[in-house]
């Protein structure tokens, strides 16, 4: 029984067709040289006391025609060239005036090989020359319906939607960090509700604050500060960012021990209203350079 020796079990390189010389499958009363009841037995060819041997040659070729998928649009096949080819020979073994093997050695060989050169289409879509030009009002679905495209920005309270409507961008940033704080204020009945369902929607509106008010204040220091600098500034606030997160886990930790998550959720509703408050009253020192970023941003 032959097995590949790699992973001692079928999904290898089985022998070549012409060089198997039976193969046997027994479901039941299996020899007990076997594990299993089951087992597939091949036997490979022998030489013989007559020499013979066998050759072949498949071929398929892209430039005789060529199955293609309905799918494809193409008017010429993809390159598509398979040769599988093969030999076999065997017969007893013979040196002349050295040793004659008939009737009792022999050998037999075999050898398959598979080349294979090929090429696929694929398709894709781009956008047409008026959405190149920013009119989308054709595009469709994959089953050719109208899709609907809404102008976010002049239908949110975010600071996009401001600026659009022409409030400066120092401006519509600091409304725009001011209202998330204030939703983020709602962590606080959060925790003194007895109903778990407006608990669990109270804090949901925290969360939206808390994701709104973030977004605005990452971009702030790219609207008040020179681009040359701005990265320092970020580098500056993520390090204050880490130490605070550091800080606030351990003060967590020790008044949940000591007393409970409400004092908590009271400082997470309350201090980010505080930094609001703190960025309301920023100077508008750098007002020109916002300006320039906004302008930079739409060319």
């Amino acid at each position: 029984m032959i097995k590949n020796r790699d992973v001692g079990d079928w999904s290898g390189r089985l022998p070549g067709v012409d060089s198997v010389e039976e193969l046997r499958v027994e479901t039941s009363m299996s020899s007990a040289q076997f594990n299993r009841p089951g087992s597939v037995i091949l036997s490979t060819k022998s030489g013989t006391n007559t020499v013979h041997g066998s050759a072949f040659e498949t071929n398929r070729n892209s430039d005789m025609g060529v199955a293609r998928r309905r799918q494809d649009f193409y008017t010429k096949p993809p390159h598509y060239v398979r040769n599988e080819f093969g030999v076999s020979f065997g017969g007893p073994v013979y040196i002349p005036k050295v040793y004659n093997g008939k009737n009792k050695t022999f050998f037999f060989v075999s050898y398959e090989a598979l080349r294979t050169r090929s090429a696929s289409t694929s398709s894709t879509t781009v956008q047409t020359d008026a959405m190149r030009n920013g009119d989308y009002s054709g595009m469709v679905d994959a089953q050719g319906r109208l899709t609907t495209i809404y102008d976010l920005d002049r239908q949110t309270l975010s600071a996009a939607a401001l600026i659009s409507r022409g409030v400066s961008v120092a401006s519509a940033r600091k409304k725009s960090v001011l209202l998330f704080s204030i939703l983020m204020t709602s962590a606080i009945p959060a925790v003194l509700v007895s109903n778990v369902f407006v608990s669990i929607a109270l804090i949901s509106v925290a969360t939206v604050g808390y994701t709104g008010a973030l977004a605005n204040m990452l971009a702030m220091p790219a609207d008040r500060f020179p681009k040359s600098t701005v990265g320092s500034v970020w580098g500056i606030a993520s390090m204050g960012a880490g130490f605070g997160g550091m800080v606030f886990s351990l003060v967590t930790g020790w008044v949940v021990d000591h007393y409970s998550f409400v004092p908590v959720f009271v400082g997470f509703g309350i201090l980010p209203l505080i930094a609001a408050l703190i960025v309301w009253f920023l100077p508008e020192a750098r007002q020109w350079n916002s300006d320039e970023a906004l302008g930079e941003a739409n060319e």
